[in-house]
Parts: C-alpha cells; sequence; structure tokens
C-alpha cells in the first residue's frame, strides 16, 4: 500500500505506467485543477417538509426504487411515508428501538426513566463548566422526570427559565443511551461511526464503544430495492412490500447484537452486526456468519457489486471478496492515528471514494492513493458522499450545512439550503425530486431551480427577502445590542467598572401567541404542540394575542471586580469574545429557521392536497415564523420587528 501527495491526474499516469515504459490514458477526475477552480452554483433549490408527521425530526430517508414520487422518511421510533413526492405524509410504522428487551414496546416506564436519567446527564455535564456543580445539581433536584421527558428545551423548565446558556439547550436531539465507560450522552442524529468515534475520544475501549454506539432508537438507512424496501434499526430490520401500507419483521437481531447495515443484490443478502455479518446468496433461504474472526468488527456499511463483489466498512477497516464471501482481503487505507473511515463508495471499475473523519481519498487500483483537493470548501468536514455514476466521476458531497457537486470542476448544491445540522441525502429518482436529505428539523428536498425562478412563488420569495434586512445588518445589530459590536472599544473597560457602582439593566422583550380551538389553548412558544390543536373535526380558530415586557435588573459585579489584574482583564476579553460567538450563532440559527418557514408557506404548502391539513400547516408556520421574530427582535435590542415590517405585511 502506498501513499502520493503528487497531483491526481499524474498519479493516474503512473499507477498504470507499463513495463515498456509507455503510458496508458486513464480518464479520471481531475480533482487537483477542480480544487482550484472558482465555485460554480448548481441548479437545486430547497425546500423543508416539516408535516406534523417529521417533526420529532428525521434520521434517514428513501426514495422508491419502483416508484419515486414514494418518499419515506424514518425517525426515532417511527417511519412516514409520503406517496405524492412529499407534499402529504402518513404515519407507516411505530416502534421501539435500541432498549434490550424492549422491543415492540416493552416496559415502557424503563425506557422513560433511562431517557430522564440521560437528560439529566446531559445537562449536568454540558453546565459544569459554565455554573457551579452544586448549584446545577440543586437545581435538578427541583426537577421531576415528568417535567424532563415534556420539555423540548432546557429553557421550557421553570428552574432554568430566564438564564443564559452557551450550550445548544434543545433537548429533543439528546440521546438515551450513555457509555458506561464514558458518560458521553449520544445524539441519535449522528451516524454509527460518528458515534463510535465519539465514544472513543472519550476513552472507551473500541469493543465498548462499538457496542454502545449501536443502540440507537431511530432508523439508522433504509435500503432499497425493486422488490422491497428496509429500515434497518439497532434491533429490527423491517421490509416492507406494498410502500409502506404493511411492515414485516425481515430479521430480528440476537440478545447482545445489534444491527447496524443492510444490502441486498439479486440473491445475494448481508446483515452488518455489532459482532460481524450474516450473508445469504440463496435469497436469505440460508444464511451463515462471519464472526469478529473473520471480518474484525462490527460491520456499518455493505456494498455489494456484480460478479460476486461484497465491500464491507466496519471499525477494523475495509474487508473484500470477490467470491461472494468466500474469502476475504482487507484494503488498507494510508490514514493517519487520528482518523477512522465514514464511508466507503466503490465504482464500477476498481475505483473508490473513502471518507474518513478528516479527509476523502480516491484511488483507481486499490494500490495507491490520493486525498482529493476541495480547494473552496477546503475549512469544512465532509459528512457523506453520494456518486452520481459508477465511474465516479461525478458525485455530490455534504457537509455539516451544505452540499457540493463535482463535475469536472466544484459548484454548490446549497441554494436555499437553511440548516446547521444535516443527515443522510439520497438522490431522487425523477424530474421532480432531485434530492432529498434527513434533519433534525424534517426533510428537506431539492428540485430543479428552474422549475422556481420562473414561477410567482420563487419571485414572491425573493420579492420578500429583498425589503428585509440582510443577516450581516440583523447580526450587527444584534452585536450593538449587547455591546459587542467593537472589541477594541476602551469604553469597554469604563463600562465594566461602572457595572459594580450602578446596576445594569436588561430589557427583554417577550412574545406569546395564543390559539384557541374549541376552547383548548396551546402556546406555541417555543415550539407547537403538535397533539393539542387538532381535536376538532371542523378546526375553527380564533385568534388571541397578547404581548408581555419584562424589565429585569441585575448586578454585574464580576466583570467590574475582573478588572483588577491584568489575568483578568485577558479572561474578560475570552468571555467577551465568547458571548460574541453565541450571539452570531443564535442570529443566524434564527434567520435560517424563519426563511425556512417563510418557503414552506409560499412553496410547500400550496401542493398540499388536503384543505383542512393545509390550514392547520400553514397557521402553525405563521405562528412559528411570529415567534423567530419576536426572538430576533429581543436579541437585536428591539430592531428586528419594525425593519423586517417596514411597509410591508405577510
Amino acid at each position: 500500500m502506498r501513499i502520493r501527495t503528487i497531483s491526481f491526474f499524474l498519479a493516474l499516469a503512473l499507477s498504470v505506467l507499463p513495463v515498456c515504459g509507455h503510458a496508458l490514458a486513464q480518464e479520471g477526475p481531475d480533482f487537483a485543477k477542480a480544487a482550484s477552480s472558482k465555485m460554480g452554483e448548481g441548479m437545486w433549490f430547497w425546500g423543508l417538509l416539516n408535516a406534523p408527521e417529521l417533526l420529532p425530526g428525521t434520521t434517514a430517508v428513501a426514495v422508491d426504487a419502483q416508484t419515486p414520487s414514494v418518499l419515506y422518511a424514518g425517525g426515532v421510533g417511527y417511519i412516514a411515508v409520503s406517496r405524492d413526492s412529499g407534499a402529504n405524509w402518513d404515519d407507516s410504522l411505530k416502534f421501539s428501538a435500541g432498549l434490550k428487551g424492549n422491543t415492540g414496546g416493552g416496559d415502557s416506564e424503563d425506557a422513560a426513566e433511562k431517557r430522564a436519567e440521560a437528560l439529566r446527564d446531559y445537562i449536568r455535564t454540558e453546565l459544569e463548566q459554565q455554573f457551579d456543580t452544586e448549584d446545577i445539581d440543586a437545581l435538578l433536584d427541583e426537577v421531576t422526570d415528568e417535567e424532563l421527558l415534556e420539555a423540548e428545551d432546557l429553557t421550557d423548565i421553570d428552574e432554568f427559565r430566564g438564564m443564559e446558556f452557551e450550550i445548544e439547550t434543545d433537548l429533543r436531539n439528546v440521546g438515551v443511551n450513555t457509555s458506561v465507560a464514558s458518560g458521553v450522552v449520544l445524539s441519535e442524529f449522528s451516524s454509527y461511526p460518528e458515534r463510535y468515534l465519539s465514544l472513543l475520544r472519550s476513552g472507551a475501549t473500541e469493543l465498548a464503544a462499538a457496542e454502545a454506539a449501536a443502540d440507537s432508537d431511530g432508523v439508522w438507512r433504509f435500503v432499497t430495492s425493486p422488490q422491497a424496501v428496509y429500515a434497518v434499526t439497532s434491533d429490527v430490520l423491517y421490509m416492507t412490500q406494498d410502500q409502506g401500507k404493511h411492515w414485516d419483521k425481515f430479521y430480528e437481531a440476537e440478545s447482545g447484537s445489534y444491527i447496524l447495515s443492510y444490502a441486498v443484490s439479486g440473491e445475494t443478502l448481508a446483515i452488518g452486526l455489532t459482532n460481524g455479518l450474516l450473508l445469504s446468496r440463496d435469497g436469505g433461504e440460508d444464511w451463515f456468519s462471519l464472526g469478529l474472526d473473520a471480518v474484525g468488527g462490527a460491520i456499518y456499511e455493505i456494498h455489494i457489486g456484480s460478479a460476486g463483489q461484497i465491500w464491507l466498512l466496519g471499525t477494523a477497516g475495509i474487508y473484500h471478496s470477490a467470491d461472494s464471501g468466500q474469502t476475504w482481503n482487507v484494503v488498507d487505507v494510508p490514514l493517519e492515528e487520528s482518523e477512522i473511515l465514514m464511508g466507503i463508495y466503490p465504482g464500477e471499475q476498481g475505483q473508490m471514494l473513502a471518507l474518513s473523519n478528516e479527509t476523502l481519498y480516491y484511488t483507481s487500483d486499490m494500490d495507491i492513493w490520493n486525498t482529493v483537493g476541495t480547494g473552496p470548501f477546503a475549512d469544512e468536514i465532509i459528512r457523506q458522499v453520494i456518486p452520481k455514476n459508477g465511474s465516479l466521476s461525478s458525485f455530490i458531497v455534504r457537509t455539516d450545512s451544505h452540499l457540493y457537486e463535482y463535475n469536472n470542476g466544484w459548484v454548490s448544491q446549497s441554494k436555499s439550503l437553511m440548516a446547521s445540522e444535516l443527515g443522510n441525502a439520497v438522490l431522487g429518482g425523477d424530474d421532480v425530486v432531485l434530492a432529498i436529505m434527513a434533519s433534525p428539523s424534517g426533510v428537506w428536498m431539492a428540485q430543479d431551480k428552474s422549475l422556481f425562478e420562473s414561477s410567482g412563488e420563487y419571485r414572491t420569495l425573493m420579492d420578500m427577502w429583498s425589503r428585509e434586512p440582510s443577516d450581516e445588518e440583523v447580526i450587527a445589530r444584534a452585536l450593538e445590542a449587547h455591546y459587542l459590536d467593537d472589541f477594541a472599544d476602551k469604553s469597554w473597560g469604563l463600562r465594566s467598572r461602572l457595572s459594580w457602582l450602578a446596576p445594569s439593566v436588561v430589557f427583554e422583550y417577550s412574545f406569546r401567541q395564543l390559539v384557541t380551538d374549541n376552547h383548548t389553548v396551546v402556546y406555541a412558544h417555543p415550539y407547537p404542540n403538535n397533539q393539542s390543536d387538532v381535536k376538532s373535526d371542523s378546526y375553527a380558530m380564533t385568534r388571541d394575542k397578547q404581548t408581555y415586557w419584562q424589565i429585569m435588573a441585575f448586578w454585574n459585579i464580576q466583570i467590574g471586580m475582573g478588572l483588577t489584574d491584568e489575568l483578568s482583564g485577558k479572561a474578560l476579553n475570552i468571555r467577551l469574545r465568547q458571548k460574541r460567538e453565541r450571539i452570531i450563532k443564535l442570529v443566524q440559527k434564527e434567520l435560517r429557521s424563519r426563511r425556512a418557514l417563510q418557503m414552506t408557506i409560499v412553496i410547500d404548502l400550496p401542493r398540499v392536497t388536503k384543505a383542512k391539513t393545509a390550514e392547520k400547516k400553514l397557521i402553525k408556520a405563521q405562528l412559528g415564523v411570529q415567534e423567530i421574530e419576536a426572538r430576533l427582535h429581543y436579541l437585536t435590542g428591539g430592531y428586528y420587528i419594525p425593519a423586517v415590517h417596514q411597509g410591508d405585511s405577510h
């Protein structure tokens, strides 16, 4: 095994040089040239599908192999199906996974107790650097398990309401499983190798990390074939042959084992487990097992090719078989000590892309590996690769918040994509749906932007956004409102010295929108309640708006006393810089969420065919926009609402 750092095209030429010295021409993507070129703009236009069935967040998505208008979305404990390209969604399956001995329902009290314990551990661990541990423990002692389980955000809990945090306070993404070896709480929206790597870095052993990372409550992935669609969960491999109308248990993991992956091609079927591989060559009639001694570790990715080719990726690396699994070879990739492989993408002619947690590698012969230059987005970490053809000459890469396409040059496919945390994406199967992608917010769907640029909906959005203040202006106003607009301003010293002589007064604008439905009042803050606002058949709504102003004063003694020596002055500067970064992230998150809801209102909701469903979604989306505007109004010191609605109503 060798590695080269020379240009990709030159490496290809050298790798096929014959003994006589004549270089054979070999076509392949010229990554080195493309990495230095200017980023172009692609044709994808993204919209967020946030139907009530998807609001828990999605961990996996799929497009039906036979009928591209049928879409699948899976998350923690559920699968939803759309049969009209995402316009409407129906609950398809409810399940329980990840809790051994609790498959198929089991003891829900144990599940609730485990989740409450994980939430307490998460809050305690995350806040102990910001606050005194004893203070946090005292607050947590006042919080019941029921309050923890019902809260979607840390600030929903009375004991933590009004506190300023330096962490992500959304509790919906907190996983229920905690590694005993490390105490790390894992997000259900992270992939298996990401969870495994987090546990390794925290000090867990490879064996403990492999098992703890697999204990997930969500859908790992969907696998589609012409005959069926499979949903991979940690406990059960589910199968549907009627586009989600019925699901059967195709395979159920034995005690002490978790399911991580699945692949099917013709009569060859393979199931990846934490303790090895199950393989069938006759359509599932007979199975044989390959244990850890054969494949080295947990198998979290499987590719079945033609002529008996099988590729496995697991905690022990890449394994390859050219004879349908009778013999196996290890494929070496030149990884650094800090790297593990997150995904592999075999081509049709012996090529492969291999993605680590730090680098994307390419080989044309499984011998010489080259790093893929990413140029225009070199500071981002690639999370997924989506090949567009068997030669790997064109593919998509997904980072935490963007998608880029390579095809003899890089183009961005992130237009209108407003999300800070993205999940796995899959390509669509027709001209209507170009791609769909999982996220904690729902399902993102890409369509051809040319379909929108000439449409009234697109022009409405562009006109709406052109009259609103720019992101840069909103961020600047927020920093100004928090006295964070200029670090070099000498008045910082004066302000902080005066702060222990006079109280610092904070004006907080708190906005609440009430919805009345047949005498049932629902608070739409910070997240709408998805259950209690659909009790009426007629769904006749009246709205009652109430606005509250609250003034809070406090003594900021810590900063005033902190300037007594040079070291404390430096600590103050670090603290201010951290607060500045936090304010910027908060504003960016709210702006992205608001625009995603606007796109839902203008583009997605007109496609919903059920009038009652469309009305419910419209009201929820409008309430969501108002809530976000209220939070931005507070963050910008009273600037945002007048600025965004000046001469306009929407």
